[in-house]
């Protein structure tokens, strides 16, 4: 039998073991450390959760004070930019905070508008608000009353049974712009013996934290008077960004879907009337532009119908200077109006002979920025007039506008030598109309003086056409030139 003998010493044996106590060991260290790390991990993760939670429980509990506190602060800088501006606009008008309550969810505050010189108008010396303020998370709503006014009170009480149906809510955000919404419930009120009712109208106005950007939208279903007379669906849509106070840049627009008028000498009715206004405002070249366009789809009045009916009507290239100066010296004038009138601002006729009154007072003063506006590039342009008649249809156009800069003396040599309008005006003019409108007018067809070579129309075919423009210092009247 063999016999294998193997000697193992013992320093060998000794290594093994303690290498493998040793692994063991590491391993053992490793695995505690790695359930060490990830229990912190949790218990940091758990301490971090715990106090976003603190912190966004903080924050909800503190958000209405300090919504509060900031939009108190808001509204009563709004105040003063609002009174900055009546100030800039001449208006002598006012706001004032006569009361404001802040606690920590909500404030009561009352307003008071000083109408000034506009008093005698409105036969009011203020007009009184009222809001309740909820404060919120990121801002604060408030709704709005009238019936802190006297008058406006009893008109609810007396003619409406109680119910006001007017509501005014305003959100006003941390970020300092507002949005006012006023809805206006249907009523009716008896006036005269006849019922006039009222019906439902919603308004959107946003305006920005700096009171230069507005923008509307809003829908009015309309009224009637028995069945007498009737509006229908109008709806309001406007962006518009103050420059100054008297100019601005953007565009509105009015729709009314129809209206009639019950008459049994001359009833009236229109179908689908829409206005747009655009104004353009350039402060690098101090011009101001203004258009503002008219249609229908159709006018009955008394059998007499119009169709298809737009007109343009635009001022361009206004000294924007002189327009503000000119605007604020009517203001001053028509203020000075209305104080002198008191009480009997009410009556329009009143209003008109003291306006009169004032303007022949500075009437010398206003011919300065007046005559600032006549420069170079002012344009008048009656565009695109365009209608239907039963007897044809009937388009036009004119432009009329300045050369050069003028001065109110450089107009007066024009009396002695009208061949220097030439220099000074430019004129595109085109019209269209059917001859029928201008039966037995023969002299119309005919040169009137010696120095015209056609008449102020010419027929063609059906239509009578006319077409005048200024060229090359001529005056050409349906392509034949005009000796003045």
């Amino acid at each position: 039998m063999l016999k294998i003998t193997v000697e193992v010493y013992p320093e060998i044996v000794m290594k093994f073991w303690s290498d493998l106590l040793c692994s063991g060991r590491s391993a053992f260290i490793l695995t505690s450390l790695s359930i060490k790390r990830t229990f912190v991990r949790r218990s940091r993760m758990k301490k971090f959760v715990s106090v976003v939670v603190v912190l966004l429980l903080a924050a909800g509990i503190s958000a209405p004070y300090v919504s509060g506190m900031i939009a108190e602060k808001q509204l009563r800088a709004l105040t003063e930019k609002c009174n900055t501006m009546y100030k800039e606009a001449t208006l002598g008008a006012s706001l004032e905070i006569v009361r404001y309550d802040r606690s920590y969810s909500s404030s009561e505050v009352d307003w008071k508008y000083n109408l000034g010189p506009l008093s005698s108008l409105y036969g009011t010396q203020e007009i009184l608000f009222h809001d309740t303020v909820k404060h919120g998370l990121t801002g604060v709503v408030a709704e709005t009353t009238l019936m802190n006014n006297p008058k406006y009170a009893e008109f609810v009480k007396t003619k409406l049974a109680g119910k006001d149906p007017l509501h005014i809510t305003t959100q006003y955000s941390l970020m300092g712009n507002s949005a006012i919404t006023t809805k206006l419930d249907p009523f009716s009120l008896d006036v005269a013996g006849k019922t006039l009712q009222i019906k439902p109208a919603h308004v959107v106005m946003n305006v920005d934290k700096e009171l230069k950007h507005f923008t509307y939208e809003g829908s009015w279903d309309g009224m009637g008077v028995d069945d007498q007379a009737a509006l229908e669906g109008v709806s309001l849509q406007a962006d518009m960004r103050m420059e100054s106070i008297y100019l601005w840049n953007g565009f509105g627009t009015m729709v009314a879907e129809g209206g009639w008028i019950k008459d049994g000498n001359k009833p009236f009715s229109f179908a689908n009337f829409k206005f747009n206004y655009v104004s353009d405002y350039s402060k690098e070249n101090d011009r101001f532009s203004t258009k503002m366009e008219y249609s229908t789809d159709s006018i009955d009045a008394g059998g007499e119908k119009i169709d298809n009916a737009f007109v343009g009507l635009a001022l361009n290239n206004i000294n924007a200077s002189a327009y503000e100066e000119l605007l604020v010296m009517y203001m001053q004038a028509f203020n000075r109006a209305l104080t002198s009138l008191g009480a009997n601002g009410q009556d329009p006729k009143e209003v008109e002979k003291a306006l009169e009154k004032e303007m022949k007072t500075i009437g010398m003063q206003l011919l300065g920025p007046a005559e600032k506006m006549m420069a170079k590039g002012l344009e008048l342009q009656v565009s695109d007039l365009h209608f239907t008649l039963p007897q044809g249809k009937v388009t036009g156009d004119i432009s009329v506008g300045l050369k050069k800069d003028m001065t109110l003396a450089q107009f007066m040599p024009l009396s002695q030598d009208p061949t220097l309008a030439f220099d000074i005006f430019s004129l595109q003019s085109h019209c269209s109309l059917p001859k029928a409108l201008l039966a037995g007018k023969p002299e119309l067809f005919q040169p009137m003086t010696g120095g015209m070579q056609t008449g102020i129309f010419v027929e063609q075919g059906e239509q009578a056409q006319h077409v005048a423009e200024i060229k090359d210092g001529k005056l050409l009247l349906n392509g034949k030139e005009v000796q003045l």
